[in-house]
């Protein structure tokens, strides 16, 4: 199995969160994220563009993976049926 990136956390903020059981909502209630004290009120400024950034970085990641994957697979197929070509 290749890698994969979860990704980076969400912003701070108000979110709602709700447990779902087939299609009906079990249970719902809300939370605030607080802003990380580590960083500057700057870098919270600029999270929605950081964040969008890395979100596309880890998307071009995981296809990369996926691809690798599939030629790993192709390869293997390949090399079984080698011998039958020869």
């Amino acid at each position: 199995m290749g890698a994969s990136l979860s990704g980076p956390l969400d912003a701070p903020g108000y979110y709602n969160i709700e447990l779902l059981y087939g299609d009906s909502i079990k249970m719902s209630t809300g939370c605030f994220i607080m802003p990380d004290p580590r960083f500057s009120d700057q870098y919270l400024e600029n999270y929605a563009s950081k964040k969008q950034l890395l979100d596309s970085v880890i998307a071009q990641v995981n296809a990369m993976h996926t691809n690798i994957n599939a030629m790993r697979m192709f390869k293997k197929k390949l090399m079984i049926l080698m011998p039958t070509l020869e």
